[in-house]
């Protein structure tokens, strides 16, 4: 007579049979965790079949500790030649164009961490991952994610008095990078963000004429080097700035820092 383990309370809840002679065990994977209707959506999801069934469908991205699960609006029909995940962003991205016609001071910081990001790539800057802006005090507070990035932006933003931590405004930046990228070849692909950012930002005169071009550039402080890595809307954040927009969106973990009384989104995408 075979021998069939007993259920654990969390397979009774879900009303999952454990399978005969198989070992019961605390870590649930993916498919136990969902209905049967809905492991078998995702598992014909995940081969690249068609699904017909209308969504919230859910992919499974990578394996063991790194394993993610997207819940999106609709199937994924993955195909040879770039990453899975690349695919579930191209496809399930929710969110449309926004329009910043009431939010043109952000606009401007956005495109003032492109700006300098680009800045620091010219400089051959290494380690670095994002550049973020926020305001303090009626300035404009800027951080890369590492000290040796930080020490460079005072480079950038203090480039004649290097004790100084402030001596340039958005709008003298906005010259410099003018200069720094003066053919219009160099900014040819608009439909690139990168490129579409620095073109705006070198707009002098639109610079000028925005509510926050007068505003001086200040660097955030090193942290200690236990803790260098700390994303730098953190930094911004942790030294009294609000509000950081930059290149990237925060991760999980900053982003109940950057915005701590919003639920989190319904989809990943």
């Amino acid at each position: 007579m075979p021998r069939i383990s007993p259920l654990s309370s969390h397979d009774i809840q879900n009303k999952l049979p454990t399978p005969e002679d198989a070992p019961t065990s605390h870590k649930r994977n993916f498919a136990e965790a969902m209905s049967d209707a809905e492991t078998s959506s995702a598992k014909r999801t995940n081969t690249g079949k068609h699904v017909p069934e209308a969504g919230p469908f859910r992919i499974t991205y990578g394996a063991n500790q790194s394993k993610k699960i997207f819940t999106v609006p609709k199937s994924v029909d993955f195909k040879s030649g770039s990453s899975k995940l690349e695919q579930i962003g191209k496809e399930c991205i929710i969110r449309e164009s926004h329009s910043f016609d009431g939010s043109r001071s952000e606009q401007t910081l956005r495109h003032l961490a492109t700006a300098t990001q680009a800045s620091l790539d010219a400089r051959n800057v290494k380690g670095y991952q994002e550049v973020q802006a926020g305001y303090k005090n009626g300035n404009i507070l800027i951080s890369t994610n590492t000290n040796q990035g930080n020490k460079a932006l005072k480079n950038i933003f203090s480039p004649t008095d290097k004790k100084s931590q402030i001596s340039m405004t958005i709008n003298e930046f906005s010259q410099n990078i003018a200069k720094e990228f003066p053919s219009p070849a160099e900014l040819v692909d608009q439909s690139v963000r990168k490129d579409r950012h620095i073109k705006k930002f070198a707009d002098t005169a639109r610079i000028g004429a925005s509510s926050v071009g007068h505003m001086q550039i200040i660097t955030t402080s090193h942290v200690p080097g236990a803790r260098d890595g700390l994303h730098a809307e953190r930094r911004i954040l942790e030294e009294g700035g609000t509000d950081p927009v930059g290149i990237k969106r925060p991760c999980a973990n900053c982003y109940p820092h950057v915005h701590p009384d919003e639920r989190p989104a319904r989809h990943a995408f």
